[in-house]
């Protein structure tokens, strides 16, 4: 667990490079990868409704085992579920390497601390367009960003 005390006003340079670290080796890759696996096997798998998962639910609800099926669906239900979670997990990813794009792009560390790619990210604008934008502006500026010059 990181733990990170207060050095003053300003964010150092140990703090900035910890919180760095912390963020990567999260492995921001991996939050997505099982959910876009399981979107990709879901349509291979038919849904096990006897299985003691759905037979512990219609307990813990007070379903009587002789009602019936209430996670019964059908096939186009199921497919347009997959098809939201893929969008949402479209959409998640997009606005992820977005927001990393402005940190590494746009971004400038307040006056006095130090560059930190994590705070960059969490201080980035809350509207997507305002990113897009600010981003796209720098990419299409003369100059390359900074962070992107060797």
């Amino acid at each position: 667990m990181l733990t990170i005390s207060p050095q003053g006003l300003n964010l150092s340079d140990d703090q900035a490079s910890r919180l760095d670290a912390e963020f990567f080796r999260s492995s921001p890759l991996e939050y997505f990868v099982p959910r876009i696996e399981q979107l990709l096997s879901a349509g291979d798998q038919e849904p096990h409704h006897d299985g003691e998962a759905v037979q512990s639910f219609r307990r813990r609800l007070g379903i009587p085992p002789e009602d019936p099926d209430p996670l019964e669906t059908s096939d186009s239900a199921r497919g347009r579920q997959r098809a939201v979670d893929a969008v949402s997990v479209r959409h998640h990813a997009a606005e992820t390497l977005l927001r990393l794009l402005y940190a590494l792009a746009v971004a400038a560390p307040r006056e006095g601390d130090a560059t930190s790619v994590w705070v960059a990210i969490a201080d980035s604008p809350i509207s997507m367009k305002d990113v897009a934008e600010a981003v796209a502006g720098r990419l299409n500026a003369d100059e390359p960003p900074s962070r992107f010059v060797p």
